[in-house]
């Protein structure tokens, strides 16, 4: 409760800070003459040559493997902060794209007991978990470039192709979307949300693997029969996540 006192009194001042141990953490994807995408329908789209799409899932995981052996070090979602100014948002509740979501965690036996009780547990919107819209010009473009650095440094995919769908603050439980969401297809949106729920599912996870496991998601839940092999992965993945609690 003090916590969100905080937050309205900084709201009214029109100046928030989150640093050190409260995170802001954000999903972004890439944009190409004007078109938006997230990072594995991108991958999709330049290894057309490779054979089945379980195929360029795998490569799309390997790419980052690769990425991330190039840096002594990834950015860690604890060590992520944002500046909003004169940031007002407009509460969403349970929109179509969040139920798909919702419906989808709760039926899909890729999850198991735990995993699907805590993701529904951070997913379902409550007086203390929302989703708003929000304008990216309310964040500041220091704040912005931040999040494109990090994403550019995993990804090694260049700046200027790289754009924000949204960020979600751990202190708030409060995950705002920019209108770059809205332009991606319906199935590239549920990814993206399920990118954000979890940030606060897995305080402690990396970039590297929140972007491997959107994308391993993206594939499970577009397809109709999935490659089990990206199953098995997708679930030792979660696995990983969950012993990090």
């Amino acid at each position: 409760m003090k916590q969100s006192i905080v937050f309205l009194i900084s709201l009214i001042f029109s100046h928030i800070i989150y640093a050190g141990g409260q995170s802001t953490s954000g999903g972004g994807g890439v944009i190409i003459n004007g078109k938006v995408m997230t990072f594995v329908t991108y991958h999709q789209l330049v290894n057309k040559n490779i054979e089945s799409k379980a195929a360029v899932i795998l490569n799309f995981l390997t790419s980052l493997d690769i990425a991330a052996q190039s840096k002594e070090s990834l950015p860690q979602a604890e060590n992520n902060y944002f500046v909003f100014k004169n940031a007002v948002s407009k509460n969403l509740g349970q929109f179509s794209q969040l139920k798909k979501l919702l419906t989808f965690v709760k039926n899909s036996p890729v999850f198991d007991f735990q995993e699907r009780t805590l993701l529904l547990q951070v997913i379902n919107p409550s007086q203390d978990r929302k989703y708003s819209d929000l304008k990216i010009s309310d964040i500041t473009h220091e704040s912005k470039t931040l999040m494109i650095d990090e994403y550019s440094a995993i990804t090694l995919y260049p700046k200027n192709k790289i754009t924000l769908f949204a960020i979600t603050e751990s202190q708030t439980q409060k995950t705002f979307i920019f209108p770059t969401f809205y332009q991606l297809t319906e199935t590239e949106q549920i990814a993206i949300l399920f990118h954000e729920n979890l940030w606060l599912a897995f305080p402690n996870a990396d970039y590297k693997t929140i972007i491997q496991i959107e994308g391993l998601f993206q594939y499970i839940f577009e397809t109709p029969f999935p490659d089990q092999n990206i199953v098995d992965i997708f679930q030792a993945k979660l696995r990983y996540l969950i012993m990090t609690l």
